[in-house]
């Protein structure tokens, strides 16, 4: 199971994933406060930042409360510079 922690900065939530085997009761509770906290900060007009994410139903759970970006395993894993200027050349010639 995924469960996450907050940081949340001058104008930025930052959602950090990490994974627990502790009982999915929790899961649900987490997701619950962090949807109550993502439509807090939405009525605050803060960009939210959601990092770490490695599953789909996190993510999908995270864009439909509006996460204004989006990072981590599930989209690229660590890679050296070489490779990430690979990434972005091929990302910018589509």
């Amino acid at each position: 199971m995924h469960y996450g922690f907050f940081i949340l900065s001058k104008n930025t939530l930052y959602l950090c994933e990490f994974t627990l085997g502790l009982m999915a009761m929790l899961l649900f509770l987490n997701l619950y406060l962090s949807q109550k906290m993502f439509h807090m900060l939405k009525r605050m007009h803060k960009s939210i930042v959601c990092e770490g994410v490695e599953t789909e139903v996190i993510a999908d759970f995270l864009k439909n409360e509006g996460c204004n970006e989006i990072q981590g395993f599930l989209y690229y894993r660590p890679m050296c510079i070489g490779d990430f200027e690979t990434v972005m050349h091929i990302q910018n010639a589509v």
